[in-house]
């Protein structure tokens, strides 16, 4: 089963949720004058049947997302299967987001400036994380095959 349509309120208008990965998000669609926009408003971990965990919410007012992880399974679950702890998951997932957001800083928007500087920082994510903190400039090596 890859997909299932899951109950939520009015405002959501599709979910998918992959059993795979146990994980379900809920988001709304937007028509704007300028074009669409996509909002997820949940995600949350499918821990059994009828059994969700919220890890992530979006609060529109402050239009921002409250990030719950200490009560995620899977991240415990990741973190047993990888040998580190939960607290070292959380902050590579912090220096992660740090990456996408100095990405946004430098207007970085082409998929493939931006598959480069991620697979630069899988490739050497230490040194890459502190010339990023640094404000040195970032050059691709592990560039891909048709660049």
């Amino acid at each position: 089963m890859w997909a299932r349509l899951l109950r939520f309120s009015p405002k959501v208008r599709c979910v998918f949720a992959a059993s795979t990965i146990t994980i379900a998000e809920a988001f709304t669609i937007t028509k704007t004058i300028t074009g669409t926009v996509t909002n997820t408003i949940t995600v949350n971990e499918i821990e059994d049947y009828e059994k969700y965990k919220t890890t992530c919410e979006w609060r529109p007012v402050q239009d921002n997302y409250l990030m719950d992880f200490d009560q995620s399974f899977l991240l415990t679950s990741i973190a047993e299967h990888q040998g580190v702890t939960k607290k070292d998951l959380i902050e590579e997932i912090g220096r992660r987001q740090d990456v996408l957001h100095w990405m946004r800083e430098r207007n970085i928007r082409s998929y493939k400036d931006v598959a480069a500087i991620i697979a630069e920082y899988y490739a050497r994510p230490k040194h890459i994380y502190k010339k990023m903190l640094a404000g040195e400039e970032v050059k691709a090596v592990a560039a891909s095959r048709d660049s």
